[in-house]
């Protein structure tokens, strides 16, 4: 695939029908709830559904959304890069202004996804290089999204993740 096409247009039905088809070999959706929190304190966590298709338009955009005991915190997009509401009644949704010092900090990119990575770039080169650098994320974090990414790929239900 050319991802930079991607969203440019859907296959006609004949340009579908002279693709060559292959078995599926990756994870192109997925819908987690989960539960969040420190487990020695469990009645203080919260639960979140984190819901992404790389599949084409579908009809429920991207989102993650964190339910608390006092509302809802909705992100949309995937990867949470879409605007914040917050609901603290049924059907009462406020859009949250994200501070501006989060994204002056930020490389001057349109694309999310490539803004991320060259932050990510810059981040990591700066840490090599032994210059003080803001918090984050590190192989150990990885390693517990790797973690979290294998209980759903098999579809393992509730799942403790000690990340330890």
């Amino acid at each position: 695939h050319d991802f930079r096409e991607y969203f440019t247009r859907a296959l006609s039905v004949e340009e579908a029908a002279e693709c060559e088809w292959a078995e599926v070999t990756s994870d192109w959706a997925y819908t987690v709830l989960a539960r969040l929190g420190d487990r020695e304190a469990p009645d203080e966590a919260v639960s979140a559904t984190f819901r992404h298709s790389g599949l084409r338009f579908g009809r429920h955009a991207d989102h993650v959304a964190i339910y608390g005991e006092e509302g809802t915190l909705h992100i949309e997009e995937a990867y949470t890069q879409g605007p914040m509401f917050l609901a603290t009644a049924p059907d009462c949704w406020e859009e949250l202004t994200i501070p501006e010092h989060i994204f002056s900090g930020l490389p001057d990119e349109d694309d999310p996804t490539q803004r991320n990575w060259t932050q990510l770039a810059c981040d990591l080169v700066d840490d090599i290089r032994g210059v003080e650098t803001r918090d984050y994320l590190t192989f150990r974090d990885g390693w517990i999204y790797q973690e979290v990414i294998d209980v759903v790929r098999a579809a393992a239900g509730w799942t403790r993740i000690v990340g330890e």
